[in-house]
């Protein structure tokens, strides 16, 4: 059944709900300031963002909205395109790219944090079209502690601000907690509301073992459904939501689920049916606590607990479990909602009214050292600093500062020149080629050090260069390991030559990754070598028992990334000379051109020499593979009338074709890999070690 929205159809006052009353009654429209809004779910913080754009709009000025996830701009941008015209919005997420005319164009921007900190890491390129801009609308501001997210939001807040200082700013969110820190922050005015168009009514259901847990939920949502209640499951894991979607469905409840394992369209498919009342129950992870607006008249949170990354499981933060509650009750429909929590005994006095506790205060993300380093580096390469002296003022213009919580900025900034992250010349502050190109890459500052460290080892085999990129922070995602995708790693590594593998202390020495993440690398890094290999996503995740094909795509999407970084960073450092000038085989260089080709492509080394011939696409490239045609050596000795089937090829490009391939068939490098016995041997043996670490790790 589809949900009606809360906000008025008219421009009647009477239909304002409390909260809309008291914001509008208090200026907000007519003010001018910065506001910060914290209102439950439900209670009508999207439509007064619209009335404050549309404010805007209709002045002849610009806005941004900025939304943390990419389901949330792009159904913003659905509704907000045919409010004020298509030509008037634009979308720009990791989906959707615009260039600067096309952002100019536009009187409303939506907008991911990170897409939108990327416009400003080269503000010039934007500079007319931020000084026309008059508001700025982040939602779910709270996520400005989130990590490496809410540091880039907090940077681009304070970007924009500097770039055009009259800028508007409105926060939302249903979950802010002490208020004070980021109000005085932002220079806003602060409302707090309470009010719900759905109360919510709370209760728990306890149990002492999982057989009982699951029996128990099962009962509650056969109750729930046989009172015509739709009911949005939460579950801590994607094999849960659907091992429980399963057993519903068993019992005869129409039952979907929804996680980030699936595709894109599996998901919406989920979301639509569910909204529009084709199933009674949907089973979801953590990807519909924010987003996709799909109340149920009850949410039931299957699991209050989550990994803590150490082989443990802690509490859920109460901000999530807010976040998830606040589905429940449909506007229009219902008069209440409710929200169930199962509980194991032990916990009940840590869950007993848990909706009525206060949150814990939001804290900047910049003060963790890592991600204030990248704050600098984007400052100083977008030109926001120079000096000494800007950079101070900067940096106390942060949230950070405002808490006290700023990191040892004298410190900080002789570890960036130690490491070759940045200058001093004349007082002035300027980039490096190195870090010019993770500003560009969107590398962290880490990764960066990790990829020109571990180019200065002499030999690196194509499986050492992909855990070079899988070990490094910014890789994800890593995809996790059981003991059947072990077994099939080991088959992997039983025929490719690596450097690193002949140990655990190599391993260890080299990478450097955490120790709960390097059974991952391993696995990944077979995973990559495996797509390259057989070149379809489909069989690599059926070869690897890798359960969820998505997330091979997404490592695979990472991956390519971070190789063309890689690559790059060769031009700008110096190699080893032996890595640089060895006679036999190929240089890094080389074979990561090589290996970027063929992750991309999903080709091995042979296949991907075809690219090498100039006018063979990657299209075409396949399709001289299905002919048999596997290489550029053995294209120019293939009859040109052989390849009468490639699509889009006359006879004439079929001998130009053949005849270039001869000739870059002798120019080609030898990418053959010494591989002994021994050395696979040592790798298998390495990854056993492994695993059985992992293991003995978590059994503790």
């Amino acid at each position: 059944m589809p949900h009606r929205s809360s906000q008025p159809e008219t421009n009647d006052n009477s239909d304002l709900l409390p909260g809309q009353k008291l914001i509008l009654d208090a200026g907000f429209m007519e003010s001018g300031q910065s506001w910060l809004l914290e209102m439950p779910t439900g209670s009508g913080k999207t439509w007064l963002s619209e009335q404050a754009i549309n404010h805007v709009l209709q002045q002849g000025r610009k806005a941004i909205y900025v939304a943390p996830i990419k389901a949330l701009t792009q159904n913003q941008y659905t509704d907000w395109a045919y409010r004020f015209g298509a030509d008037n919005v634009g979308i720009l997420d990791s989906d959707h790219e615009l260039n600067a005319a096309a952002i100019a164009a536009v009187q409303l921007l939506v907008t991911t944090p990170e897409s939108l900190e990327s416009c400003l890491r080269q503000p010039q390129t934007h500079l007319m079209w931020l000084r026309q801009l008059s508001l700025l609308v982040i939602d779910e501001i709270d996520l400005i502690n989130d990590g490496w997210r809410g540091a880039r939001l907090e940077g681009a807040i304070l970007q924009l601000q500097l770039l055009n200082p009259l800028l508007r700013v409105i926060g939302i969110t249903a979950t802010l907690g002490d208020e004070r820190a980021l109000r005085t922050w932002l220079g806003a005015a602060f409302v707090r509301t309470t009010h719900r168009a759905v109360p919510l009514d709370w209760q728990q259901i306890h149990f002492w073992t999982a057989a009982e847990k699951q029996l128990r939920a099962v009962q509650y949502v056969l109750n729930a459904v046989q009172r015509q209640h739709q009911c949005l499951i939460f579950c801590q894991s994607r094999q849960r939501t659907e091992l429980l979607g399963q057993v519903l469905l068993g019992k005869g409840i129409p039952t979907l689920w929804h996680h980030a394992g699936l595709a894109p369209a599996e998901r919406t498919e989920a979301e639509n049916a569910f909204q529009f009342g084709k199933v009674q129950v949907l089973c979801a992870t953590t990807t519909l606590a924010m987003g996709v607006n799909l109340p149920a008249r009850e949410v039931l949170i299957y699991d209050t607990q989550r990994p803590n990354g150490n082989g443990d499981f802690a509490p859920m933060p109460k901000r999530e479990l807010i976040q998830m509650a606040g589905r429940a009750g449909r506007p229009g429909f219902d008069e209440r909602g409710t929200v169930t929590l199962l509980v194991h005994e032990k916990e009940v006095g840590h869950w007993r009214d848990v909706h009525q506790s206060l949150l814990l205060p939001i804290h900047s993300a910049l003060a963790d050292p890592a991600l204030l380093t990248e704050r600098v580096l984007t400052a100083i390469n977008g030109q926001y600093v120079r000096t000494s002296a800007q950079l101070q003022r900067f940096l106390n213009c942060t949230l950070a500062a405002q808490q006290g919580l700023l990191p040892n900025v004298p410190e900080l900034l002789k570890d960036m020149q130690t490491s070759g992250m940045i200058a001093a010349v004349e007082g002035k502050f300027t980039t490096t080629s190195l870090s010019d190109l993770a500003v560009r890459y969107y590398l962290q500052p880490s990764t960066a050090s990790h990829f020109q460290r571990l180019l200065q080892v002499e030999e690196l085999w194509l499986f050492d260069l992909l855990l070079v990129v899988c070990s490094c922070p910014d890789f994800a995602p890593l995809l996790p390991v059981r003991q059947e995708q072990v077994s099939q790693s080991e088959v992997c590594l039983a025929s490719i030559a690596t450097v690193f593998l002949q140990s655990q202390e190599t391993l260890e020495e080299y990478l450097r990754p955490p120790q709960e993440a390097l059974l991952k690398v391993v696995y990944t890094a077979c995973a990559l070598y495996i797509w390259t290999v057989c070149g379809d996503v489909e069989e690599t995740a059926s070869t690897l028992y890798c359960a969820y094909p998505q997330d091979l795509l997404k490592a695979i999407a990472s991956a390519q990334r971070l190789l063309a970084a890689l690559l790059e960073l060769c031009t700008v450092i110096e190699l080893p000379t032996t890595t640089v000038d060895r006679t036999e085989g190929t240089t890094t260089p080389i074979r990561l051109e090589a290996l970027l080709k063929m992750v991309t492509h999903g080709f091995n080394p042979e296949e991907a020499t075809l690219l090498s011939v100039p006018g063979v696409t990657p299209a075409q490239a396949k399709q001289l593979i299905r002919l048999g045609i596997r290489s550029a050596k053995q294209l120019g000795q293939t009859d040109p009338q052989a390849l009468v089937h490639l699509q889009g090829v006359g006879a004439k490009t079929r001998t130009k074709l053949v005849r270039y391939a001869r000739v870059v068939a002798k120019q080609l490098p030898n990418f053959s890999e010494p591989c002994s016995v021994d050395n696979c041997q040592h790798s298998v043996r390495t990854l056993r070690q492994l695993w059985i670490k992992a293991q003995t790790n978590w059994n503790r």
